[in-house]
């Protein structure tokens, strides 16, 4: 960018190109960011027997997983939403219906 800075060219064609690096950049972590919506197997079990009301025990033990371990993939999943935390990935996920669209485990 350091480059097109130093070039004679004018506001309204630094403004136009300057537009279409954001645009292009912009698209590609939109890409990356939707694919990053789809939960996988693992998620999607957490979520669904949350929703049902058991406990993170009873979740942990049907994944076979440490309850400890169950609590980090709520973080992780939380982050890579973008959401503040795990309520709100919750809130996120019911609303655009992500249970609906499952992946594969990563």
């Amino acid at each position: 960018m350091k480059l097109f800075m130093n070039t004679s060219l004018t506001a309204p064609d630094m403004a136009s190109l300057f537009n279409l690096v954001l645009d292009m950049k912009g698209r590609r972590l939109t890409t990356k960011w939707l694919l990053n919506l789809r939960l996988s197997r693992h998620e999607a079990i957490m979520i669904r027997l949350l929703k049902a009301g058991r406990s993170m025990e009873e979740i942990a033990d049907k994944l076979n997983m440490s309850v400890k371990s169950l609590y980090r993939k709520r973080t992780v999943l939380s982050e890579r939403l973008g959401a503040g935390n795990f309520n709100e990935a919750c809130l996120f996920i019911f609303k655009n219906k992500l249970l609906d669209v499952v992946g594969n485990d990563p």
